[in-house]
């Protein structure tokens, strides 16, 4: 069943009236139902149908049943509002709480349009391989234990492990939190794998540690060497 009446449907639709077809006859003809007919023919009659105007306007509603989705494009004052906040690192969760004009889809659908804004954006999204393609296995990825085997303890000394991005991304804090006192161990670092190891450590070694859980970002490439200098199992 067709969506939308074509140009040269519409023709034919003007040709059907002139020869004098009812409604019923021309929706059978031309595959639509008799009210999609019906209704077409009541929104574009003045003295008679004309299969031009008629396209023209349907073009235009079209349009402008879509504006909804270019309202920060189309507006001058909300675009320039939206983009200085990006460019302060402002997600846009951030932008729609403060200012509640657009919705954070809204703005995301916007910087899909203006790609060079993502930038600012504090997480960045995972970068899709082509499908039917395969990455190649890091040195990070060999060896690991999985993250399916962590055990749910009722005692200390199972952490785990993250990194928080400041506002200018510059610095990080590196997080560990053990999951069952709640204890948290932080430090600003610059997230470097080495920075990770070191930190990790410098603290951990010191306390009660028997698994470390983390995610497979590359700052927590060393997690091997985490593991001896800790004595735990790292899962990722």
């Amino acid at each position: 069943m067709h969506t939308h009446i074509t140009r040269d449907e519409r023709v034919c639709l003007a040709l059907m009236l002139q020869q004098g077809h009812s409604i019923q006859t021309i929706a059978e003809g031309l595959g639509f139902h008799r009210t999609t007919i019906s209704r077409e023919v009541k929104r574009n009659s003045g003295s008679h149908y004309d299969s031009r105007k008629a396209h023209k306007g349907a073009c235009v509603r079209r349009k402008d049943s879509k504006c909804y989705l270019y309202i920060i494009d189309t507006n001058t004052s909300l675009k320039t509002s939206v983009t200085e906040r990006l460019k302060k690192d402002w997600s846009p969760e951030q932008i729609y709480g403060t200012s509640g004009l657009v919705s954070f889809m809204t703005i995301y659908r916007f910087l899909d349009r203006h790609p060079h804004l993502k930038k600012h954006l504090r997480r960045q999204g995972k970068k899709r391989r082509k499908y039917g393609t395969r990455g190649i296995p890091s040195r990070y990825q060999a060896n690991k234990h999985s993250i399916h085997n962590r055990i749910i303890s009722d005692t200390v000394g199972h952490w785990e492990g993250d990194t928080i991005a400041g506002k200018e991304r510059k610095l990080r804090i590196i997080t560990h939190v053990d999951k069952y006192s709640g204890f948290l161990v932080a430090h600003l670092s610059d997230a470097t794998a080495n920075s990770v190891y070191m930190h990790t450590k410098n603290v951990l070694r010191k306390l009660p540690c028997s698994t470390i859980t983390y995610d497979n970002g590359s700052e927590f490439a060393l997690h091997k060497m985490i593991e001896r200098v800790t004595g735990s199992r790292v899962l990722c």
